[in-house]
């Protein structure tokens, strides 16, 4: 909704401060589903989520005549008939599920996509780790729930080992939320391969490309032109449906 974090945070806990003019703003930019998910990595990781999906759920019921949960596919056709804002929970670390029920108790509160690793976790390797041990046991498991549930699995800081175990793993098609094309940024980790972007469509998954700047471009000022260069990496790649 906003990249001013301390704006956002104030939405949370204290809803009445989301003004109309704030409305305004998020209707004119002609976005209709928001994915507001970061990834908490320090610290209490499990009560700091807890926290985060609570707050969404207390703005949203604050704020219901506007904005609509999404949970399940239906409801994204709803948001767009009824005119409300739709919100789709998510975290970007998935060290929260302590357990595999956990995955379970976050899905009851709402969380509907879950980024696997920002760094590396009992899950598998983030970008980060140039060990990348690859999807562990325990992290098929939590993807396997997360099947069961209907919670989506994404890999957009995932190691490269471990985004294609599981792709491998997953019986759903896997979201890449926010990444580009190494192709284009040959240095940058967070970027996919070509391989993996392969993979995640042959499973009907798709990628979405970021703007921020380094994983556009490795070198220079970048433009629009060059994040549109990812999109046509992707549509030469696999086609324009991913």
């Amino acid at each position: 909704l906003t990249l001013d974090y301390r704006k956002v945070s104030a939405w949370r806990t204290e809803p009445g401060c989301f003004q109309p003019a704030d409305l305004k703003r998020l209707k004119a930019s002609g976005i209709t589903i928001f994915h507001p998910a970061v990834g908490y990595v320090d610290g209490d990781i499990y009560k700091s989520s807890l926290a985060d999906i609570s707050g969404w759920n207390t703005f949203l019921a604050h704020h219901s005549e506007d904005f609509l949960r999404v949970d399940t596919i239906a409801d994204l056709e709803r948001a767009k008939k009824l005119d409300k804002i739709g919100i789709v929970i998510g975290q970007q670390n998935s060290e929260h599920f302590r357990t595999v029920d956990d995955v379970n108790r976050f899905y009851a509160m709402g969380q509907r996509v879950s980024q696997l690793t920002y760094r590396p976790n009992r899950i598998g390797g983030g970008s980060t780790d140039f060990r990348d041990p690859g999807l562990t046991e325990y992290g098929a498991q939590v993807v396997e729930r997360m099947n069961q549930l209907g919670m989506a699995v994404d890999v957009s800081h995932c190691a490269d080992k471990t985004t294609l175990d599981a792709i491998e793993v997953s019986h759903k098609p896997v979201l890449v939320t926010h990444s580009n094309c190494r192709a284009l940024v040959h240095a940058s980790a967070r970027c996919k391969t070509d391989a993996e972007i392969r993979k995640l469509a042959s499973k009907g998954g798709v990628i979405g490309i970021t703007m921020v700047r380094y994983f556009v471009g490795a070198v220079g000022p970048v433009t629009i032109e060059n994040v549109l260069d990812h999109v046509d990496h992707v549509v030469n790649l696999v086609g324009v449906e991913h």
